[in-house]
């Protein structure tokens, strides 16, 4: 058929097949929100966030943190099945693919901050995902930074122990010389190479010259390299003490993040359970975790929407059935003519 149709026959060909399009457009429907209220399970959406602020210590060098390498760990299967067995969750139901492919995690440019978002159909659970996940992630940063500041101590407590060394080794030699050093220069003269002196003494007394000149003068001075090397001695000890004082405080800035991570490693493989805001310990850096709530209302699936797609999806269809029934009639209409 070549000529062209009007509005007006295009109302009356779609009016002729109302029937089809009411009962189409009616049954899917009913079909889409029986599927869509009483079959599909609502997929809710737990979201956590970790944060990582500046150095606690004015003036303290900021650890750089590459975020992308923590969130590239969270979808490891190490990871996951980790996750799995600290909330006892059964691995027949929950397998580390499925976990996995839940889990959204996201670094927020320039802003030091961790997003993590986790979806399923219990809310309980995958609130416990989230927070777990985020809790573990920030004991990992924590634990980043205070190995770096671990490494930096036991290098630094190298390099003292080399500067005690020779430190002790100075005092060592600079005490043997003193030894050997006498304190004070010691000169002996008599009168009689000193003509001014004897001339004085002469005049002063009644001794004959051959008596003064047998007078001898004693003189006594401090030894310049005996001073010398005192002061050295002092000078190196003091800073021999400051070397060591320094190798405690490191040691003891060692020792104390050990026993940190130490701890923060026992509560990650332990209970890390999160229902607050917290911040883990008190690393280099701020590290703060804001935990994920019980979802109350589902993300998924969008009912509404989905009727009207739906409803949509079958009005289409039913127009085209009806211009294609027409068309069909038409043609068998002109065949038999």
């Amino acid at each position: 058929m070549q000529e062209d149709l009007k509005l007006r026959d295009l109302i009356e060909i779609l009016w002729s097949g109302k029937k089809l399009l009411i009962l189409l457009v009616g049954a899917s429907m009913l079909i889409s929100a029986i599927y869509n209220y009483a079959i599909i399970e609502p997929t809710y959406e737990a979201t956590s966030l970790v944060r990582i602020n500046k150095p606690l210590v004015p003036n303290e060098k900021k650890v750089n943190i590459n975020l992308k390498s923590f969130i590239e760990d969270i979808k490891t299967d190490a990871f996951v099945s980790g996750i799995i067995k600290n909330l006892n969750l059964d691995e027949s139901k929950y397998s580390i693919r499925d976990v996995s492919s839940s889990i959204n995690a996201e670094a927020i440019k320039d802003a030091d901050l961790i997003k993590i978002t986790v979806r399923g159909t219990d809310t309980n659970v995958i609130t416990q995902l989230a927070n777990t996940i985020a809790f573990k992630i920030a004991a990992r940063i924590e634990v980043s930074d205070r190995s770096e500041v671990i490494v930096e101590s036991q290098n630094r407590i190298l390099e003292l122990n080399d500067l005690i060394s020779v430190s002790e080794s100075v005092i060592t030699e600079a005490r043997k010389n003193l030894e050997t050093t006498p304190e004070k220069i010691v000169t002996k003269k008599s009168l009689a190479e000193d003509p001014y002196l004897q001339s004085v003494i002469s005049e002063n007394s009644n001794l004959q010259n051959k008596q003064i000149g047998s007078i001898e003068l004693i003189n006594e001075d401090i030894n310049p390299v005996y001073t010398n090397l005192l002061n050295k001695l002092t000078e190196e000890s003091v800073n021999l003490a400051k070397l060591k004082e320094e190798k405690n405080v490191m040691l003891k800035k060692k020792t104390d993040n050990e026993k940190i991570i130490e701890e923060i490693q026992n509560i990650e493989n332990g209970n890390s359970k999160v229902d607050k805001s917290i911040q883990v310990l008190s690393g280099m850096s701020a590290v703060f975790i804001t935990p994920a709530l019980d979802s109350l209302y589902p993300v998924s699936p969008r009912k509404v929407l989905n009727m009207a797609l739906t409803a949509a999806a079958a009005s289409l269809i039913g127009i085209l059935i009806v211009f294609v029934r027409f068309y069909w009639k038409k043609t068998e209409t002109i065949l038999g003519n």
